[in-house]
């Protein structure tokens, strides 16, 4: 049963008609380097720099695992993170052991797909380098989501260490929108707008094809990516692609977990929830179990 701080939380949302003022057409950009003090009471705290954007090594001071998370943001491949997305992740690190690497990755309108991957592939390759005993797991929500799983499968096409498992939350799989239960889900989702996505996957995908694999990862091998685990809500526009997903038989040595959230908004795991609570434990008891 959804909680009632979710249920205040999503009736604020609709009360300020946040999804009609959801663009992607003029995406904030603060211009600061800074993460939330939170992240340095309990973790160790590096910066880097890799082709210009910033990438921030989060290690737990006590007992980390040898886990290590390469965290994708959502965003519609445009906004920045956002500070929920820190705070979600300091939760995740306290609760889980695990190593983080949250990746600040190119973003529209300054750069397309071909940035973006040139990027994200070079700092998996330099972290599995630098860090060859560690367990590698590749996390990403919504747009970020999608990311994430187009990497993994460049990471086994290119025969680089592949991730030991991937988690997907509320992910954008299918830039196209063109699943047509979509529009079934249109009204309830309180966040997206349909019309602003389209537009912005167009111009993430440049001069690809939007059933290309790299922007629209749900079209491409799915074969030996190993465990998934996705997370996604009920009331979201993209979960038609994600139960389609969900729904992919005969893979070889890749098994999908999936884990529907009823009454969910999207990317409901970065908001101060109780349900947030509730999937980053699955998060970690996937990861560590």
């Amino acid at each position: 049963m959804i909680s009632n701080k979710a249920k205040a939380v999503f009736k604020a949302i609709e009360m300020i008609k946040f999804k009609e003022t959801m663009s992607f057409d003029h995406p904030r950009r603060t211009k600061l380097n800074y993460v939330p003090l939170v992240l340095y009471f309990k973790n160790d705290l590096v910066q880097l720099e890799i082709q210009g954007r910033n990438v921030y090594k989060i290690v737990p001071k006590d007992n980390p695992s040898d886990f290590h998370v390469v965290f994708f943001h959502g965003g519609g491949y445009a906004h920045e993170s956002s500070i929920n997305h820190f705070l979600m992740i300091n939760k995740f690190v306290n609760l889980s052991n695990c190593r983080v690497t949250f990746v600040e990755y190119p973003l529209v309108p300054e750069a397309n797909v071909h940035q973006t991957l040139s990027m994200v592939k070079e700092t998996y390759a330099l972290l599995v380098d630098q860090y060859p005993d560690h367990r590698f797991v590749i996390m990403g929500d919504s747009a970020g989501g999608g990311l994430a799983l187009a990497l993994s499968m460049l990471i086994r096409d290119l025969k680089m260490k592949q991730p030991e498992k991937i988690v997907l939350m509320s992910p954008w799989l299918d830039i196209s929108m063109t699943n047509p239960d979509i529009h079934l889900y249109d009204e309830r989702d309180l966040i997206l707008n349909l019309e602003s996505l389209e537009d912005v996957g167009s111009r993430y995908a440049a001069d690809l094809p939007k059933d290309d694999f790299r922007v629209s990862p749900i079209y491409g091998d799915l074969n030996h990516l190993g465990e998934i685990l996705v997370l996604y809500g009920t009331d979201e526009v993209l979960k038609p692609d994600c139960d389609k997903f969900c729904q992919m038989q005969n893979l070889k040595g890749t098994h999908i977990n999936c884990s529907v959230y009823e009454e969910m908004q999207h990317d409901w795991v970065i908001m101060p929830l109780p349900e947030q609570e509730d999937a980053l434990a699955e998060i970690s008891e996937f990861i560590n179990g």
